[in-house]
Parts: structure tokens; sequence; C-alpha cells
């Protein structure tokens, strides 16, 4: 006992690591919302899950009246320059986008507003300058690059919480 060399205890104890490592991922696997998407067209048929309004227990849990409207859109161009004018008029317009010139996110607003948050690691520039040119200032939660879905519910707290 104790003979063994630093190297014989050091592999043994690296391979009881990825072995835990892999019963935990086996066991608890993680679902992103990227899981959900792909480049076929009928990827928003997958998103069958956010809550409509005539479905009110998620609201009367959260103890809120307002369901947020969501906007899912296959094409961004499109979208910007024919849509979303009409969405962003007479409200507060932000993009949420990890840069570290962003404005700090507002908190506690009262007035309606339009978000745009977008893929993990923010939009690409051309997106940033469509959306600034359609009247969005660019807001950030720090200089951490966050999952779409850690980032939209600490947004969304941050603004109306």
């Amino acid at each position: 006992r104790g003979t063994a060399p630093f190297e014989h205890w050091f592999m043994r104890l690296s391979v009881n690591t990825c072995y835990d490592a892999l019963r935990r991922r086996r066991n608890r696997p993680e679902h992103t919302v990227t899981d959900m998407l792909f480049d076929d067209e009928n990827w928003q048929d997958r998103l069958g899950n956010i809550p409509s309004g005539d479905d009110p227990e998620g609201l009367e849990q959260a103890r809120d009246t307002i369901l947020p409207r969501i906007h899912l859109r296959k094409r961004f161009k499109p979208f910007v320059e024919d849509e979303l004018p009409a969405l962003a008029a007479g409200k507060a317009a932000w993009t949420a986008h990890p840069v570290p010139d962003a404005l700090p996110c507002p908190s506690t607003i009262n007035e309606p507003c339009l978000l745009a948050v977008g893929p993990e690691g923010g939009f690409i520039q051309y997106e940033v300058e469509k959306l600034a040119a359609a009247g969005f200032r660019t807001i950030g939660l720090g200089p951490r690059i966050l999952k779409v879905e850690t980032a939209l519910p600490a947004l969304l707290g941050k603004l109306f919480l």
C-alpha cells in the first residue's frame, strides 16, 4: 500500500472524475432552446410550449395578468424592414446585446416596450445596425455572455420587477 507511482494515482483520479461527469450528464440531461432550433422550415413547430392567453395557469402562478407577446420570425431582414416599424411605434425599443458600450438595462419600467433578444453571443453587426436604424437602443446585463434561456428571464425581471 502507498507504493504506487504518482502517475497511477493521478490517472485513476482522472478516469473516475470523467466517469462521474458522464453519469451526471446521463442522469440529468440539459435541454436548451438551441437544441430545438434546426435549419429545416418547420423549426417553429417545435416551440409549441409557448403559453397562450387562454391558459392562465402560468399567469396565476406568477401573480401577473399580462402575458408577453412573443414574435418568432424565420427571416430577419423582411421582419425588420416590414413589420418592426409598426410594432415599435410609440414604445421604448431595446436590443439586448453583449457589447462593452451597451447602456445598462433599465429597471422597473411602467410603459409598453419592445425587446429584441438574439442568439447566444448576440446579434451580428448587420442585425445590430438594422435594429438601431429602426430606433432600438442597445442594452446589456454586464460583460458576461449569457445563454438565451438565462438572459431572457434576467432581462424581464430587471425591466418589470
